[in-house]
């Protein structure tokens, strides 16, 4: 009887030994799982960043230019004449955007 009691004890010893040691790992991986998810929303909020970054450049350019060509076949019309110098028109669009963002800018 008694080395039925002493081997009952050790197995609920074992038992408890068991659970504690389940419980710390169940623990250890909820913590990495956390951490894994956390990088991995990270990465994803970088990644959005960038890409509306990316998107946003891509459209002031393509309003850039645009905005230029108008500008340019409405200065034309104005003058009577072709606006055929291209370095010429980007100086002018390239300044007249500059001074119409520095304008925003200041407005914010």
């Amino acid at each position: 009887l008694e080395q039925y009691k002493a081997q009952l004890a050790e197995a609920r010893h074992e038992a408890a030994r068991l659970r504690q040691e389940a419980q710390e790992q169940g623990a250890t991986l909820i913590a990495e799982m956390r951490a894994e998810g956390q990088r991995q929303r990270e990465e994803i909020v970088a990644a959005g960043h960038a890409q509306i970054e990316a998107d946003r450049k891509a459209a002031a350019s393509a309003l850039r230019q645009d905005v230029g060509k108008l500008a340019t076949d409405l200065a034309g019309k104005l003058v009577g004449e072709s606006l055929e110098d291209h370095a010429r028109q980007s100086r002018v669009i390239d300044r007249f955007l500059g001074d119409l963002e520095e304008k925003a800018e200041a407005a914010r």
